[in-house]
């Protein structure tokens, strides 16, 4: 309070060998654990899991491997998939790591119709037929992107942007909403 100089704390951290992971535990909520048709992209997340026994372990490393899971899941059939659960549990005395991860995948969601928001000058059937939206088809990420990136080239819009209702729709006719600006 005075004229005292203000105090000086200093912290020597000797920072310990890395910790690597020791195991990987990755599970599927129902229904998709039991599903067939969405075998593949469970060994899709298996086969692409980025931090495998023996790696390093690092907090950013793990973010990405949970987060890579989860894109591998929500690109195709599910887009409303989710980390239900995530846990790495470190052994300190022997610097290893323990992973688990359970991933909640949701309902599979199939392409509906196509919802045209913002169009006024231009036939609406017309625009669906440049969409070309796989009404009945699994949802596909990439298949919605490419009816964008087809109605941003038609030279009707400034702008097209492309989204799946995954509130109001039901899943297995999901409705695809364009906003469109003219």
């Amino acid at each position: 309070a005075g004229s005292e100089a203000p105090r000086k704390i200093v912290i020597e951290v000797e920072p310990g060998p890395i910790s690597t992971v020791r195991a990987v535990d990755l599970r599927f909520a129902e229904p998709m654990n039991s599903d067939a048709a969405a075998e593949r992209q469970r060994q899709r997340v298996l086969r692409r899991w980025s931090l495998k026994p023996e790696a390093a372990f690092t907090q950013s490393e793990w973010d990405g491997a949970k987060n890579g899971g989860l894109r591998i899941l929500q690109r195709n059939r599910y887009p409303t998939a989710r980390i239900a659960d995530s846990q790495a549990t470190v052994l300190a005395d022997e610097n290893r790591v323990d992973l688990k991860v359970e991933y909640d995948a949701g309902q599979p969601y199939r392409f509906g119709a196509l919802e045209l928001k913002g169009n006024e000058r231009y036939d609406a059937e017309g625009i669906r037929n440049i969409a070309r939206i796989p009404t009945g088809a699994d949802y596909s990420e990439d298949e919605l992107l490419d009816a964008q990136q087809r109605l941003a080239n038609s030279g009707y819009y400034d702008s097209a942007f492309l989204t799946l209702d995954t509130e109001n729709s039901d899943p297995q006719y999901a409705t695809v909403i364009a906003q469109l600006r003219e």
